[in-house]
């Protein structure tokens, strides 16, 4: 039987440290512009997508001791309806994926 992982709603910044959210759909509903920061305790295994709901940028941030890399140097979200991910490749060491800018 196939897992099902939850859509979260996001209405503000937040800092995510652990796998709370490995899985999940961060559906970005912010009357502003948001952060998510990824710090450096999150793990290899995590993944999770992030969707750009209203006409407020989302910024993706590496934490103390993170990384965050893409091979165009997209920081976040670009528009609304933009879909991006976050991948850990190793532990505190992400990859920015999608519809980036």
């Amino acid at each position: 039987m196939p897992q099902y992982y939850p859509n979260v709603t996001v209405t503000g910044s937040m800092v995510i440290n652990d796998g709370t959210y490995n899985g999940a759909t961060l559906v970005c509903l912010a009357n502003s512009p948001i952060t998510l920061t990824f710090g450096s305790t999150v793990t290899a295994d995590f993944f999770c997508l992030i969707v750009q709901a209203t006409a407020n940028v989302v910024t993706v941030a590496a934490g103390t001791g993170a990384t965050i890399t893409n091979p165009h140097s997209y920081t976040g979200t670009s528009g609304q309806g933009s879909v991006i991910g976050v991948m850990a490749v190793s532990d505190g060491n992400m990859l920015l994926v999608g519809d980036g800018a």
